[in-house]
């Protein structure tokens, strides 16, 4: 039995798949949903800012080996509001999953 492809597309220069687009769009929703400013966020960009250092670091210790996927969607919203100073981390786990979910 063989499998036969009738397509396969790659996305080398993110025209079709903008991810870092989709990211930012998704994290302006969560920023609003969640309510951020209300617990301690002061901006969106902030927010964005932070995201996207911890994200990369997440990642690139993924890549080395040293942690596993659910280590990233474990620890990343809760580094994210920590590292904005936001005491109340309740919000979280959900931001996670909805993260996810909408990316």
């Amino acid at each position: 039995m063989s499998n036969h492809y009738q397509h396969i597309f790659f996305d080398l220069d993110h025209t079709l798949w903008d991810f870092d687009s989709n990211t930012e769009a998704v994290m302006q929703q969560l920023y609003a949903d969640y309510h951020l400013a209300r617990l301690g966020v002061p901006s969106f960009e902030l927010l964005m800012e932070q995201f996207k250092l911890v994200n990369y670091a997440l990642w690139d210790q993924y890549n080395k080996g040293e942690i596993g996927k659910e280590d990233i969607r474990a620890t990343r919203f809760p580094r994210v509001l920590h590292n904005l100073g936001v005491a109340d981390s309740s919000v979280t786990k959900e931001m996670g999953e909805d993260f996810l979910y909408r990316s």
